[in-house]
């Protein structure tokens, strides 16, 4: 509703700035007058709609999650996002490293199923890899996208909870000051 009244509101006062710019030479001050009142209109139209769309979306998440709205804020879990650039070859390496994070969930197994990736993916493509794991004595989920923006040099991201993406960004930088990266 909204996309739509912000619609007509422009498109109603392009036209009567329009209608003004080529009739403006005929010194009417009535049509003037039509102009700033349809311009005014079409202000005002746009401003109620744009605060009954962000009170809208105040209510949103309860509205589209009603069970979420009864969830106490401490029990939602956040998700956290690091990401870098790998030379392929490093990185199973750099996974084997991490592995050692994770209780169960990513193994040798998923290890490989995210070099496959690495190693199969065409250039300017992803994939993302999702792996249900046990960390810190918590079930969670590890989310690895791999997006091939270079010929051997893929970015991967990690999406999973805050301590753990953090153990994670750590790690990669012990092992860029290794590499010498």
């Amino acid at each position: 509703m909204f996309v739509k009244m912000k619609s007509i509101a422009v498109v109603v006062a392009l036209a009567a700035g329009l209608l003004v710019f080529v009739w403006r030479f005929h010194s009417n001050a009535a049509l003037y007058d039509v102009f700033i009142a349809i311009v005014g209109l079409a202000l005002v139209v746009f401003w109620w709609e744009y605060h009954k769309m962000r009170e809208r979306r105040k209510r949103w998440p309860r509205m589209v999650f009603p069970e979420r709205a009864s969830i106490p804020q401490s029990d939602l879990r956040e998700e956290r996002e690091f990401s870098a650039n790998f030379d392929s070859g490093m990185v199973r390496a750099f996974l084997d490293r991490i592995q050692q994070y994770i209780e169960s969930g990513f193994g040798t197994t998923e290890i490989e199923q995210v070099c496959q990736a690495v190693v199969s993916l065409p250039h300017d493509q992803q994939r993302a890899l999702q792996f249900d794991i046990r960390e810190a004595g918590q079930d969670g989920s590890l989310e690895i996208r791999v997006f091939m923006d270079d010929i051997d040099a893929p970015n991967i991201y990690f999406v999973s909870r805050p301590d753990l993406v953090t153990r994670i960004k750590s790690e990669f930088q012990r092992f860029a000051k290794e590499k010498g990266i």
